[in-house]
């Protein structure tokens, strides 16, 4: 991690990101120290080495347009930035950073985390049940949490439950990657960026996604679209599940309903993708 303060003259930050762009390093250009530390456990976290990435904190509010404008990052692919923003549409909230912080190199992703990169740390909701305060305040505080990205003051809410002075490693040393990137789209996001730069491991958050939050969602599903009769999946052993049998294997989250609710989730995402490519 390299601390750039905000005195440091720009052409001098310049230099040492093309020094490690040109290192052939994945660089991440994040906000502050907190975001290192979260960003740093999540490539724990995922399964990335460590010293494959350098992570550059740009303390204060720099032109990101003249930090990341030189000839050599220009023509880079190795870069990422990461930046807080509240807007509910991830897809949106990457086009408006970019527009804001002035980057026009299409080929420096930029991602966002809503509202801030302290709503990661919500994203695995069974890890923070275990941490939070034995007291009545913390637990009327956890059961009326929203989804992490609808959280509107995350670094308030932490404080609230678990003292001012949590600990960041602490938190996430327990962490299911998998069902937090389900349940954080501005956390996924990330993460597909992170696999693009540094290629295998892929987190594998659908199923996650199914056996937490989306198996009412499939069951009603099956149940309105499909006649209940209908057969719709034959198992590998010649068994044939009608529409009524897998919205109860669905609902029950058995392996079957798992493994179905997942094929269907792929296929929606990659029908969405096709369409938004046209």
């Amino acid at each position: 991690m390299k601390k750039i303060p905000s005195e440091l003259k720009m052409d001098h930050l310049a230099r040492s990101l093309v020094d490690a762009v040109m290192n052939n390093s994945t660089t991440i250009i994040v906000e502050g120290s907190t975001d290192v530390k979260i960003v740093k456990n999540i490539i724990t976290l995922a399964g990335y080495d460590q010293s494959k990435v350098n992570i550059f904190v740009l303390m204060g509010k720099l032109n990101l347009l003249k930090v990341l404008d030189s000839e050599e990052i220009r023509h880079n692919d190795n870069v990422i930035v990461l930046l807080d923003l509240d807007v509910g549409s991830i897809y949106e909230s990457k086009f408006i950073a970019r527009t804001k912080s002035k980057i026009n190199n299409s080929k420096i992703p930029v991602c966002t985390a809503t509202p801030s990169i302290e709503s990661w740390l919500f994203a695995d909701d069974i890890n923070l049940k275990t941490l939070i305060k034995e007291t009545d305040k913390a637990e009327a505080i956890y059961d009326r949490l929203p989804m992490p990205e609808d959280i509107t003051y995350p670094k308030q809410v932490l404080r609230n439950l678990l003292g001012s002075k949590y600990n960041i490693d602490m938190i996430m040393s327990g962490m299911d990657i998998n069902l937090s990137a389900s349940r954080s789209s501005s956390l996924r996001n990330f993460l597909k960026e992170l696999s693009i730069k540094l290629g295998e491991p892929k987190v594998e958050w659908e199923e996650s996604y199914v056996r937490s939050a989306g198996r009412d969602v499939f069951s009603k599903l099956v149940n309105e679209i499909i006649d209940p009769n209908k057969v719709i999946y034959k198992s590998l052993d010649g068994n044939k599940i009608t529409a009524r049998e897998m919205s109860l294997h669905i609902r029950d989250g058995s392996d079957i309903g798992v493994r179905y609710s997942v094929e269907v989730l792929r296929m929606a995402r990659d029908l969405l993708a096709r369409e938004n490519s046209k």
